[in-house]
């Protein structure tokens, strides 16, 4: 799991006001000294992220971000920042001082991670300094608070094994090939080997495309476009996948007999919303 790609990971993402406490959180639940922990408001001014395993989640990336309250010269591109990985997270942790009483910043948050369907939960630092604040904050929020001290360590491994078990509109993403093959599907990859491609070894979309491949018991061949309209006639494919530089010769060669797509089409469908995509494709001629 050590070797997942970022890109394959689930995104937790540590927010709150500066000072909150969560460079000093982040810390304590990954075991490992993740960010700078500093009295002094604002130390941390750039995302910072740790890759690990969180059972039973798997292969997370976790990162810290800069106060959503940020100031200065600086502080709104900071904020921005935030704000981007916060579209980008799958789970956000919301953390919030029990020091702290005018809770708009985080009310605002809450609803706007609400209105898109991102999986939070909200933890109250320095428990130890206002236990009783919890219930008070649990009303004011509607929402379950986590109590939490990063010093003695209580409440962590609560929140470890809670996150855990976080169900996120990601916990199982879709898959290259999803609904477009099935267990004895015949794939044929067309893999152009040129001097752009790295030596001894395929690129990354490929190696992904052919493991989904045998994920789902498909039959799966690769080939070089010289020897694409041979494997054709042979293979007799059900989908054929193609590197972007060779589509125009596989479309061709193919003369409409059987479906066509591209590592990057699929990579995009995966990992995006492809609808939107192509919209955007169809629009680009009209803008001026």
């Amino acid at each position: 799991m050590k070797d997942t790609p970022v890109s394959e990971r689930i995104r937790i993402v540590f927010a709150g006001r500066r000072n909150a406490g969560k460079s000093s959180l982040i810390n304590a639940f990954t075991s490992q000294e993740v960010s700078i922990v500093s009295d002094v408001p604002g130390t941390t001014t750039d995302p910072v992220s740790k890759t690990m395993e969180l059972f039973p989640l798997g292969p997370v990336v976790i990162t810290d971000t800069a106060g959503l309250d940020d100031t200065g010269v600086l502080g709104s591109l900071r904020t921005a920042r935030t704000d981007a990985a916060i579209e980008r997270a799958d789970i956000v942790f919301l953390v919030i001082s029990s020091e702290f009483t005018d809770l708009s910043m985080e009310k605002e948050l809450i609803e706007r991670l609400r209105k898109t369907g991102t999986a939070f939960l909200v933890c109250m630092s320095k428990c130890d300094l206002a236990p009783e604040k919890q219930a008070l904050l649990e009303k004011e929020l509607d929402t379950a608070v986590f109590p939490v001290c990063s010093l003695d360590g209580s409440g962590v491994e609560e929140l470890r094994v809670h996150s855990g078990k976080m169900q996120t509109a990601d916990s199982k993403p879709r898959t290259i090939l999803e609904g477009l093959c099935q267990s004895g599907s015949r794939v044929l990859m067309v893999t152009p080997i040129d001097e752009s491609a790295p030596k001894g070894r395929m690129i990354l979309p490929q190696v992904m495309t052919l493991r989904d491949c045998m994920d789902k018991h498909c039959i799966c061949a690769c080939v070089q476009p010289e020897e694409y309209p041979e494997a054709l006639e042979i293979f007799r494919p059900d989908l054929c996948i193609t590197d972007s530089q060779a589509f125009a010769y596989v479309d061709q060669a193919t003369g409409g007999s059987r479906l066509i797509t591209s590592f990057s089409i699929l990579m995009a469908r995966a990992k995006g919303d492809l609808s939107l995509f192509y919209s955007g494709a169809m629009a680009a001629d009209s803008l001026r």
